[in-house]
């Protein structure tokens, strides 16, 4: 059975379900799948056994509850599946032995997070009895994905990381992180400590080159990484939390964050991206070629050497970056309701061109950008 197979089949097991629980439930094994990759799709299907078993086992740990009558004695009025807009009865019998027919309760609507909780539930029961059985699972593979690391105890996620950069040529690393707080740094002793409840909390896997580590969503997600001196390209997204940078040395550092804050201290780099979507950017002792600070809703409070280009975009918020004025500079500066200045020289849609040295590119819509040197 392939994948999609398998998907599909799942959903026509569900088809009694709320449209919006099955739509629930199929994100969420779409995403299982996504994890794993296209060689262990095989793997994970013996794991979670067949489409219909699944299935029941979904259904089983979603509550009913009554149907809820009419106040008039004796008349109801008949809900409608959620899926079609058609009624769905029941015998006499279920609905609490009328001499008429009822109707199929249908959950009134709730929350994205109650229907998130409901299907985690759910599926609890099915990822429970997978690592009772295996300890931790280790799947081995001859195509894109050679190894697929999944450690159930805090203990062993030091080894595994060290297992994985062994395993082949890790040309970078990459963190796709949900939710919590990561702190990442180089060293000699190379470590991971994970502390936290959530449902699959950290993947491990080899993946053309690239060392991928996932951590899944809980607010009580807790990530420290060592990562080895050797590793020069680091790609890190989260989504939600605080992400700290420090002791860094690489060629490339990209680093994003959807909501919270993103920290660095003690980074030296010959490329740093970094993208904030709604939080603050802070930064300090940070050296690069070429720096880039793109902030949509929030802060930036940077310090750091650049000794090529500067890039620094500003939708809504207030940007400072504390610099050592360069002998010879040129700028490109849009601003629309904001200010900018320039070591003290205020720029309003100006362009210079460069002279050698450091070049700057400034957007500011809304807010102030303000380049300055330390004092």
């Amino acid at each position: 059975m392939t994948k999609r197979e398998f998907l599909d089949q799942l959903y026509r097991e569900l088809a009694d379900l709320p449209a919006e629980e099955r739509q629930a439930a199929m994100e969420y094994y779409e995403e299982c799948f996504d994890d794993v990759g296209p060689a262990g799709e095989q793997g994970l299907i013996d794991q979670l056994g067949s489409p219909k078993k699944v299935a029941s086992i979904i259904k089983a740990n979603l509550p009913k509850e009554p149907t809820r009558q009419n106040t008039q004695q004796g008349q109801y009025t008949p809900p409608r599946n959620a899926a079609n807009g058609q009624v769905v009865q029941q015998s006499a019998q279920q609905t609490g032995g009328q001499g008429q027919s009822g109707a199929e309760y249908i959950p009134p609507p709730q929350s994205k997070k109650q229907k998130r909780k409901r299907i985690l539930l759910a599926f609890l029961a099915t990822v429970l009895v997978l690592m009772l059985i295996q300890g931790g699972v280790k799947l081995v593979f001859d195509y894109q994905v050679h190894e697929v690391f999944m450690p159930t105890r805090s203990e062993d996620y030091t080894s595994m990381l060290q297992s994985a950069l062994q395993s082949g040529r890790v040309e970078r690393i990459q963190l796709e992180a949900k939710q919590g707080e990561v702190e990442i740094s180089q060293g000699d002793n190379v470590s991971m400590l994970y502390e936290g409840k959530a449902l699959r909390p950290v993947n491990i896997k080899l993946e053309n080159g690239a060392l991928v580590i996932k951590m899944g969503r809980s607010n009580s997600n807790q990530l420290e990484l060592v990562l080895p001196r050797e590793i020069s390209n680091l790609n890190l997204e989260m989504d939600v939390g605080n992400l700290t940078l420090e002791q860094l040395d690489v060629e490339h550092l990209y680093a994003s964050m959807d909501m919270g804050s993103l920290k660095m201290r003690d980074v030296n780099c010959g490329r740093l991206d970094t993208e904030v979507d709604m939080g603050n950017l802070e930064m300090s002792n940070v050296n690069a070629a070429e720096l880039q600070m793109e902030v949509a809703m929030g802060d930036i409070e940077a310090q750091a050497e650049v000794s090529r280009s500067v890039y620094i975009d500003v939708d809504m918020g207030d940007a400072t970056l504390v610099m050592s004025e360069p002998e010879n500079y040129g700028w490109n500066v849009e601003n629309d309701f904001g200010s900018v200045s320039l070591y003290g020289m205020g720029i309003n849609g100006m362009t210079a061109p460069q002279q050698g040295g450091v070049y700057f590119d400034i957007s500011c819509d809304m807010g102030s950008v303000e380049v300055i040197a330390p004092r």
